[in-house]
């Protein structure tokens, strides 16, 4: 729920500041942006029950899947930049209407924040094969306050590039988080064995 509210308060703010017109615009580009969103959530479900098995068993496995998944979401967030980067505006009006090419650069933006979100991603789907839910929580509402922190100022001066930013923001710290927590959670653990007096007899 948080992480939905996470992409979609910059909206609200569009809505209050921008207009309902430029709203569309944005929500516009984020339906395409996030598409690829959908192809990584179906391999991370095919991947996930290894990643709990490898935790419980193989550490090293564990890291080696999981940094394999990481490169296939930043492999597929470069793909989407560098198509945004060169054919944004062309894709952008076949889609929608010229007027949606009209924002090339927040297209990029855009690209850039969904990048973000599928690293973070695959280090949640890492997180809950590790059993490490309570964690997520703080990350998210966190993430969340950047979120709005950011837009309150951005998005009244910058418009839609304002709301992208403050998206990317909000992602960052969402990727962090999640990040941190699992370095955390990959730690060896010490093993503390009780102390055992010895007798002395007499």
């Amino acid at each position: 729920m948080l992480g939905s509210l996470m992409m979609n308060i910059p909206r609200y703010f569009i809505e209050n500041t921008v207009g309902t017109s430029r709203l569309a615009v944005y929500s516009g580009m984020a339906y395409i942006v996030f598409v690829g969103g959908t192809a990584l959530a179906s391999l991370l479900q095919a991947s996930a029950v290894r990643l709990a098995r490898h935790y419980i068993e193989d550490l090293r496995q564990f890291r080696k899947l999981l940094l394999q998944l990481i490169a296939i979401g930043v492999a597929n967030g470069v793909i989407g930049i560098l198509a945004a980067a060169l054919w944004g505006r062309q894709v952008l009006t076949i889609m929608y209407r010229p007027e949606y090419a009209t924002y090339p650069t927040v297209f990029v933006w855009l690209m850039v924040a969904a990048a973000v979100s599928y690293v973070a991603t695959v280090l949640g789907f890492g997180l809950a094969a590790a059993r490490k839910f309570d964690v997520q929580l703080p990350v998210y509402i966190c993430a969340a306050l950047v979120t709005v922190s950011a837009c309150v100022p951005l998005v009244p001066r910058y418009g839609l590039q304002g709301a992208a930013w403050s998206l990317l923001a909000g992602m960052l710290t969402w990727c962090a988080g999640f990040a941190l927590a699992l370095t955390i959670a990959l730690r060896p653990q010490r093993v503390h064995l009780p102390t055992v007096e010895a007798e002395v007899q007499p």
